[in-house]
């Protein structure tokens, strides 16, 4: 005899993942249809990439021009170091030239990091899906202005297969079953690998196969129970 025990719970999506722009610009094109299949990394906006081309090409000009002072530093300090051993320079000058020689070092770091930053920022115009899955409707039209800052959902990708079932076990059900594990000499009850089997609402059978793969930590305070997670 196999005693069963029954709840009602809710199917959850296995990944659902809000898409958001990580930078501003003005939407130029949308790349799906609303309610399709996607793959992760098929590309679902872009942006205006005008204004990151810009960024980029002054990030490299700035680039350039650090390079070349640093390029003349080094060879002013080369100079002086060979003044000073001839006794034709102060220490001090030396000291100097050696100082603005590793200022324009942090300066080249500094712009070659401002190209990394806008190069990022021509790529993020580009959104791609993180994930595969079915992906909803677009919230936003071609022509409008995205505020990153804002962090409205563009659109939503959920992951469909496989699916994850999510229900509530009352304190005394969670008990029973705790005394019994250990009695079986095992301390958690996950280890088990309980079988589930789930019904849909207009079905009479149940058809549906999983495993509990999650017990969560804490009972909840207003209703007794505590939550299990079926895949």
């Amino acid at each position: 005899i196999t005693e069963w025990d029954e709840y009602t719970g809710r199917f959850v999506a296995f990944e659902q993942v809000d898409i958001r722009a990580r930078v501003s610009g003005y939407l130029q094109d949308i790349h799906f249809t609303d309610g399709e299949q996607v793959e992760q990394g098929d590309l679902l906006f872009s942006l205006d990439s005008r204004p990151f081309d810009a960024a980029i090409a002054s990030a490299k000009a700035e680039l350039e021009r650090t390079q070349t002072n640093l390029t003349l530093s080094k060879q002013e300090l080369h100079r002086a170091t060979r003044l000073v051993a001839q006794n034709a320079m102060s220490q001090e000058e030396l000291d100097v030239r050696s100082a603005a020689m590793k200022a324009r070092q942090a300066d080249m770091a500094a712009a070659k990091a401002a190209l990394q930053i806008a190069e990022l920022d021509l790529e993020c115009s580009r959104i791609s899906a993180p994930i595969s899955g079915r992906i909803s409707s677009k919230n936003i039209d071609v022509g409008n202005l995205i505020q990153a800052s804002d962090g409205q959902a563009l659109t939503t990708i959920v992951k469909q297969e496989p699916v994850f079932f999510v229900f509530d076990l009352s304190e005394s059900n969670y008990l029973k079953y705790k005394r019994q594990r250990n009695q079986a000499g095992e301390s958690r009850l996950i280890d088990q690998g309980w079988t589930v089997q789930v019904r849909l609402l207009d079905e009479q059978e149940y058809q549906h196969d999983g495993q509990v793969d999650f017990v969560d930590t804490r009972f909840d305070k207003n209703t007794g129970t505590i939550r299990l997670r079926a895949l």
